[in-house]
C-alpha cells in the first residue's frame, strides 16, 4: 500500500496548485481543505491497526527474509531490515508498513505547512491535533491481545524516535518544534502515570 500512503499523505499540510503565470487563466494555488486533510489523516491511522498488520502464523513459516544467491539489487530494494536473522520477521514487517506512514507525516516540511495553513485559517487541521492523533493511535489498548501490542509499542517507540529526530532538523520552524516538544512531554507524563 506504500503508494497509496504516498498520495493520502500529501493531502496533509497540502496545496493544491498549477504552474499557473500571471494572466493564464489557471486558477491560484488553494490549500487542501480541512475536511479533506483529516479524512486522509483517519486514513492512514486506519493503515496503522495491527490487527491488519498482524501476519498468521500459518503464513510466517512460508515466507523467507534471506537471499539465497549473489546479491542483486532489485532483489535488495524489496527486502527490509530484520531483527530475526534468517528468518522472516512479522514484528519489522508491521514496523516497516508503519513508518511508511509515521515517517512522512512528522516530515519537516510537511508539519511547517501544517502550522502555517492552522494559524492562517480557523477550522485547519493543526500540528497539535496531528501528534495527538498519531500519539493516540500508537497508544497500547486496554485489554488488546499481546501480539497485537507488542506491535503498538514498536510503532510508538519508532513514532517518539522520528519525533525526537526532528527536533534537531534546522528546517523545523520554532514554533512547530515547541509543539513537538510539548506534545512529547505531556505524552510522556500520561505514559508514566500508567
Amino acid at each position: 500500500h506504500r503508494y497509496q500512503v504516498d498520495a493520502a499523505v500529501k493531502q496533509i499540510g497540502g496545496v493544491d496548485y498549477s504552474y499557473a503565470v500571471n494572466g493564464d487563466g489557471q486558477k491560484a494555488a488553494a490549500v487542501i481543505p480541512a475536511a479533506a486533510q483529516r479524512r486522509a489523516l483517519k486514513a492512514l491511522l486506519e493503515t496503522l491497526d495491527p490487527a491488519s498488520l498482524d501476519i498468521r502464523d500459518d503464513l510466517i513459516a512460508l515466507l523467507s527474509q534471506t537471499q539465497s544467491a549473489t546479491p542483486d539489487r532489485q532483489f535488495d530494494s524489496e527486502i527490509f531490515q530484520t531483527q530475526g536473522a534468517g528468518a522472516f520477521d512479522a514484528t519489522g514487517a508491521a514496523v516497516v508498513a508503519s513508518d511508511l506512514v509515521l515517517r512522512q507525516l512528522v516530515d519537516p516540511g510537511r508539519l511547517n505547512r501544517v502550522q502555517e495553513q492552522s494559524r492562517r485559517m480557523t477550522g485547519q487541521l493543526s500540528v497539535s491535533e496531528l501528534l495527538r492523533a498519531m500519539l493516540d493511535r500508537v497508544s497500547v489498548q486496554r485489554g488488546e491481545a499481546p501480539r497485537l501490542a507488542e506491535i503498538r509499542r514498536l510503532q510508538r517507540y519508532r513514532l517518539i524516535g522520528d519525533l525526537a529526530d526532528i527536533l534537531s532538523d534546522k528546517s523545523l520552524s520554532p514554533a512547530v518544534a515547541a509543539i513537538v516538544e510539548g506534545q512529547l512531554t505531556e505524552y510522556g507524563k500520561a505514559l508514566a502515570v500508567k
